[in-house]
């Protein structure tokens, strides 16, 4: 029996569970090699239920995971104990090849607040186990919420060290919040992780088989696994996961993008992509602690480009069009309703790109990041509107992108005149280097005294939350090797009723 203990004794991964079933007297042709090579995973838990995750694939690194098209069945437990002495929900999935042999499956019928174990079997190959929670129900008293906060981790880049630390943590929800993969492969440079990508690997994914094998790739990882086997995640796609936006042209490279996204994380079966277009906006309540916001800043924000081809520049006229979405006017509505009708004690709005104002020119002069929300000032401004008039509780801005960690005061609008009206953690990268912009942001800081705190550290970002208080500590992970080490760099709280955050 593969066993996984409460703090995240992880330990036993792809190599061990593959021992597990070749040394238990399976019977010879049956698989002629391990099916479960990618783990399992859960994600988009409910008060009821969960969704869970696995693929069949034996030769992951090749086209269709070395499997022959044919439909595959799968069977799947869930239980009280990591023993399964008690299974609660039983059944058989279909893996199809439609689907790269990918399992979903969305648990009901679970009780609230609990956590559960799950597995998969298919013939006589035995997954690892699972551990994963249902949601508090609605409006439930809850005494605290321990989430993760992941994003931006090419994998060339470093090790993963940060879910390994992840792991070992005891957490409700893991966060990722864009670039799970990179659609392309950096092969000049110094990174440490170059030489395990095979060749075939190294060209830019651009067709669904080339997805499906960069998921697969990052999907080998043994940390990450570890992470994915400890506690659900919700996620969101960001533009290396599914191509950059703004260009027609490539629709249907984004379609196969969000499929292979799609086949490879613990998405519930409602999120299954159209095409080109998936359903990424969402509201997951923690009891009444926390309603949390997650927000689709991709698919549906205007051109970026109105002010020339560069990613920084000037605060060109264009931007300031009224008429300019970073969500598209029915996600802005979605959002507005979701934050007037919370009565949560916490409001996390949670997406994918820089959210307060920074300016990148000395003196006068305003330079800006295009992509970012400074790109789409009138709509900052929408949310920052909707904010004040639905009064939510204490809403706090989750946000990425930029592989470093900041803490910045929101202010009322962009010339950062008046107190802040929320705080924004924006969480490092998982692995990735420092982004291009990272020594005009160092030069730039006095410049903006908005920015509490800025560290070019890879890690992640833990959040914990009680009734009275929001807690944040950035987590720096040493990338080099695989047993890098792992500390916290800084801590900061909001205390219930404010908006700002002081360093502790």
């Amino acid at each position: 029996m593969i066993r996984i203990g409460r703090r995240g004794v992880l330990g036993v991964g792809l190599g061990a569970a593959a021992g597990l079933y070749f040394g238990t007297g399976v019977a010879a042709g049956e698989w002629d090699s391990y099916p479960f090579t990618l783990g399992v995973a859960s994600g988009a838990p409910t008060p009821t239920g969960v969704t869970l995750w696995t693929r069949l694939a034996p030769s992951p690194l090749e086209i269709d995971g070395g499997l022959a098209p044919r439909a595959l069945p799968v069977h799947w437990q869930v239980s009280d104990d990591e023993r399964f002495t008690t299974v609660v929900q039983q059944g058989t999935a279909i893996a199809y090849p439609e689907a790269a042999h990918s399992v979903r499956v969305d648990v009901t019928g679970l009780a609230p607040d609990r956590w559960y174990f799950y597995r998969f079997r298919c013939g006589r190959a035995l997954s690892r186990v699972g551990r994963t929670r249902t949601l508090p129900a609605a409006g439930a008293a809850v005494s605290a919420l321990r989430m993760a906060i992941a994003s931006c981790q090419r994998f060339e880049d470093g090790y993963y060290t940060a879910y390994r630390d992840m792991a070992a943590r005891d957490l409700d929800l893991v966060l990722q919040v864009g670039d799970y993969i990179y659609d392309d492969v950096f092969t000049t440079g110094v990174h440490p992780r170059l030489a395990e990508i095979p060749n075939h690997l190294r060209a830019t994914a651009t067709d669904l088989q080339s997805y499906r094998l960069r998921h697969a790739l990052y999907r080998l990882d043994p940390d990450l696994q570890d992470a994915h086997a400890a506690a659900p995640w919700l996620v969101i796609p960001d533009n290396h996961d599914a191509v950059e936006d703004g260009d027609p042209a490539l629709l249907q490279r984004r379609a196969a993008a969000y499929q292979a996204y799609y086949e490879h994380l613990p998405m519930s079966a409602a999120a299954h992509p159209d095409g080109p277009s998936m359903r990424i906006h969402h509201s997951v309540d923690f009891g009444g602690l926390a309603r949390l916001h997650l927000l689709d800043t991709r698919q549906f924000r205007d051109d970026q480009y109105v002010c020339g081809t560069e990613l920084i520049g000037a605060a060109c006229a264009a931007l300031d069009d009224p008429q300019r979405s970073m969500l598209g006017a029915n996600q802005e509505r979605w959002l507005r309703r979701s934050l007037g009708r919370t009565g949560a004690a916490w409001n996390p709005i949670v997406q994918t790109v820089l959210f307060a104002p920074y300016d990148f020119a000395a003196g006068a002069d305003r330079e800006v990041y295009y992509a970012s929300w400074d790109g789409y000032p009138a709509a900052r401004q929408r949310l920052l509107d909707d904010l004040a008039a639905t009064r939510p509780r204490n809403p706090v801005m989750l946000s990425a992108d930029w592989h470093t960690a900041w803490v910045n005061n929101v202010p009322a609008d962009r010339n950062l005149d008046g107190p802040p009206v929320l705080t924004e953690f924006l969480t490092t990268g998982i692995s990735s280097a420092a982004a291009f912009t990272s020594n005009l942001t160092k030069q730039s800081l006095p410049e903006n005294p908005q920015v509490r705190f800025y560290d070019e550290n890879c890690g992640y970002t833990l959040c914990t939350i009680t009734a009275s208080q929001w807690r944040t500590d950035f987590v720096a992970a040493d990338t080099g090797s695989r047993d890098g080490s792992v500390h916290t760099i800084s801590s900061w709280v909001i205390e219930s009723g404010r908006a700002q955050a002081d360093q502790r």
